[in-house]
């Protein structure tokens, strides 16, 4: 009995030798080992599969825009070592496109040019950002793109009118009075604003139309000198004697035209012009009315003869500036003492 068992076993194996050798073997389908690593967490598979599209599948694996495989899907599988397949998922990326939410997925290694790219693809058009296009895409927070928007308004404005000083010998020297009432004139401006975001980037002038023009005021300046009603005081000077009612030591400065003095350059509104309305030369000085009423003739010691047409917010009680066409000149005269003689 045990001799039939053994040469029935005997026969069977070498039935099964046989039938092995007689069966072509594929040396790629064979049970082997791979590792996946997704995310993070890696796993070992063993697997009948021979390269990576059909190890994936098998195992449940899916992949979505923006992930990435760091082996390509037909590459095979080799016996010399035990493949490693590394999963990077992408990352969703909120943007807002004027204001609009909207979700892109990508890449995680993409940069911001990348969105900017599928955005401006999507909508057709050249958007703004809040970061550069090489910076990396920030996990977590919302890229803003933004379309400049165009906007137009019209307005009214004043022109200014000018004011024409005539002298008249009826008036006391220093009286005024307005001959002609000014009227400002009336402009349409057309403008153009450009807004990106909410915020004011950009604006021009489109158009500027006159829709009145301006009526000059005309201002009479008396020059008859008036009656002396003081006492009278006779002074020698190198100009030849003159008389004077009254005589007042002051603090003395002097000043340009210039912005430096004035705030204002040629072509500025009141540029040269004093505060009686005439024009800046050698003689004009500015006083405080309420210590020489403007229009007043003086004689300033170490200046000259002069006329009070001006005034300034500097100059207060028995302070006088003394005009000078140079600046340094202005500069070298500094501040002093002087004698003003008022004269009749």
């Amino acid at each position: 009995m045990k001799k039939g068992i053994a040469s029935l076993l005997a026969t069977c194996g070498a039935v099964l030798v046989i039938t092995m050798l007689a069966t072509p073997v594929n040396a790629t389908q064979r049970l082997r080992d791979v590792r996946v690593v997704d995310e993070g967490v890696t796993r070992l598979y063993h697997t009948m599969t021979t390269n990576v599209g059909d190890l994936l599948q098998e195992r449940g694996y899916t992949l979505s825009l923006g992930d990435h495989v760091n082996m390509a899907m037909d590459e095979r599988f080799t016996d010399n070592q035990i493949p490693r397949i590394e999963i990077t998922r992408g990352m969703e990326v909120e943007v807002t496109v004027d204001g609009v939410w909207q979700m892109y997925r990508v890449s995680s290694t993409s940069r911001v040019g990348h969105i900017v790219t599928l955005v401006e693809a999507e909508h057709g058009e050249v958007y703004s950002h809040n970061l550069r296009r090489s910076d990396p895409i920030p996990r977590g927070e919302v890229l803003e793109f933004f379309r400049p928007t165009s906007h137009t308004f019209t307005s009214s404005i004043p022109i200014p009118y000018e004011v024409t000083h005539n002298y008249d010998p009826t008036l006391t020297f220093g009286e005024e009075r307005v001959v002609q009432e000014g009227e400002p004139g009336e402009a349409e401006l057309v403008s153009e604003i450009i807004m990106l975001a909410g915020m004011r980037i950009d604006s021009r002038l489109l158009s500027e139309i006159v829709l009145s023009e301006p009526i000059d005021q005309v201002v009479a300046i008396g020059t008859r000198q008036p009656t002396p009603t003081r006492p009278r005081f006779e002074i020698p000077t190198a100009y030849g004697e003159f008389s004077y009612i009254r005589r007042i030591e002051m603090n003395a400065s002097a000043y340009t035209s210039g912005f430096s003095c004035t705030g204002k350059r040629p072509g500025d509104p009141g540029y040269g012009i004093t505060a009686s309305g005439m024009r800046v030369q050698h003689g004009v000085v500015a006083v405080d009315p309420s210590v020489i009423p403007l229009g007043t003739p003086l004689f300033v010691e170490g200046y000259g003869f002069a006329v009070a047409a001006d005034t300034g917010s500097a100059i207060r009680g028995n302070s006088i500036d003394l005009f000078m066409y140079d600046l340094q000149d202005a500069r070298n005269f500094g501040r002093r003492t002087v004698v003003v003689y008022v004269l009749e």
